[in-house]
């Protein structure tokens, strides 16, 4: 598979070096499609046969969505709604190249494995004792009382009664619901982990699982799923799904498929109705079902014009968040150098090209925003990285954070292809700091780590 991908890399860059003057959109869109496709179907049947649902399944489907969509909506869209589009075969046909090649170098990491060796199952081999489950679950609950306590009843109101400047619209509590969300996250590892091999059924899961889970579950999830603020229900709702078919009863393929089309409907559905109204009607039912990724896909075909016309931020935009990893970091910094040395984030020069900020923003595309930051190389390198990345959390046997950090970028696979590169690093960050504190107070860093050297 890896020769494949190196060989569509390579003639791919070829296309890129000619600048796509002779590159026929009537073969060279249907070409992409088809090996996109392909190419996933046989890492899935190859890598992950024995555990389908994935981080490699929901971002195959998002980057897809975001990336590779322009040439189907772009003839049915309105003028206001195709504002953000370049209308240029060049362009088009660039975005469709970039996408390909940076997913070609994602998939080259993601296979970067010895054949047979833990490449077909994702497995938990993490040990957690009493005192996690229950710090896990106190440590969420706290942050959870915080969100209220700033204000998170907001959240029940976030779209019936929008504030006039959309882009504070979160205010002080969404701090806190941040964190309410990586320390749940947690939660879902460390209490799912402690009753593998104990429920091995539904019913018997449910019958096991803490007080305190379900009483966190029933205040940040639920909340989160009926206020309609959706990208942020599946980055818990995903984990949840995942550590179960893990931990305690694999999904079968049939109910993984039924699982897709049933929640993909209903995300559309709440997207719809979020506002308080009933059905908006749509000219077209097929836009109806990608509305949420045409944004991204303008984004990309905007910021790759962008970046030809004015040329790359050479990642000064990825500096603060970087340093984002580090809390106070970031004010650390701006205390002696001025934001603005800083190139602007692309979501920023994306939204405020076509429209006023407080009006809520356009987000970006992950391929525009890599590109904008890096070019070329950026994609090719940052794209492979994030491959190393999941591979690495799969597969490690010998981390205590590996497989929680896998859990909460699972959660936001679908997400990842619609912001800024280094969009989730803070979260990872938190991630890391929450389960280093639990497992240090609950002493259960050493019996842990000792679990992992005798299955090596």
């Amino acid at each position: 598979m890896k020769v494949l991908l190196l060989i569509g890399i390579l003639v791919y860059l070829l296309f890129n070096f000619y600048d796509y003057s002779f590159v026929n959109g009537e073969w060279f869109i249907p070409l992409t499609v088809t090996l996109y496709v392909f190419l996933n179907l046989f890492y899935l049947w190859k890598y992950r046969k024995g555990q389908l649902l994935c981080f490699e399944l929901f971002f195959a489907i998002s980057y897809f969505l975001c990336s590779f969509l322009t040439p189907f909506v772009y003839p049915f869209l309105d003028t206001w709604s195709g504002r953000t589009f370049i209308d240029t075969d060049y362009n088009q046909m660039k975005v469709y190249g970039l996408s390909f090649i940076g997913y070609c170098a994602y998939l080259i990491a993601l296979t970067q494995n010895k054949e047979n060796e833990g490449c077909c199952q994702l497995t938990n081999e993490l040990q957690f004792n009493k005192n996690s489950v229950l710090l896990s679950n106190v440590f969420c609950l706290f942050f959870i009382v915080l969100f209220y306590a700033f204000g998170g009843a907001r959240l029940f109101t976030l779209y019936s009664n929008l504030t006039s400047d959309l882009t504070s619209r979160f205010g002080e509590w969404g701090e806190y619901m941040g964190y309410s969300m990586c320390a749940y996250s947690l939660s879902i590892v460390i209490n799912f982990s402690y009753l593998t091999g104990v429920a091995i059924t539904f019913r018997e899961l449910i019958g096991k699982l803490p007080f305190l889970f379900y009483a966190n579950t029933f205040l940040l999830v639920l909340p989160l799923v009926l206020s309609g603020l959706r990208s942020n229900a599946i980055q818990l709702l995903i984990p949840l799904l995942l550590m179960y078919s893990i931990c305690i009863k694999r999904i079968k393929t049939r109910y993984v498929i039924g699982i897709l089309l049933g929640g993909y409907c209903l995300l559309i559905l709440i997207g719809l109705t979020r506002h308080g109204n009933s059905m908006i009607e749509q000219d077209a039912l097929f836009l109806t079902l990608v509305k949420d990724f045409i944004s991204a896909n303008g984004a990309n075909s905007y910021l790759v014009d962008y970046v030809d016309n004015s040329g790359i931020a050479w990642g000064s935009n990825m500096v603060l968040q970087f340093a984002s990893i580090v809390p106070f970091l970031q004010s650390f910094i701006l205390s002696f150098v001025s934001k603005s040395t800083f190139a602007a984030n692309s979501s920023f020069i994306f939204t405020t090209a076509f429209m006023d900020r407080t009006q809520g923003g356009m987000g970006t595309g992950l391929i525009g925003d890599m590109y904008y930051s890096l070019g070329l190389v950026g994609i090719i390198t940052l794209m492979f990285l994030l491959g190393y990345t999941i591979k690495w959390c799969s597969q490690s046997r010998r981390s205590l954070y590996a497989f929680p950090l896998l859990m909460v970028l699972s959660g936001n696979a679908i997400f990842a292809p619609r912001v800024e590169y280094c969009y989730i690093l803070r979260s990872l960050s938190y991630t890391v700091i929450f389960l280093f504190i639990i497992l240090t107070l609950a002493n259960n860093k050493k019996n842990a780590y000792e679990h992992s050297l005798r299955n090596r």
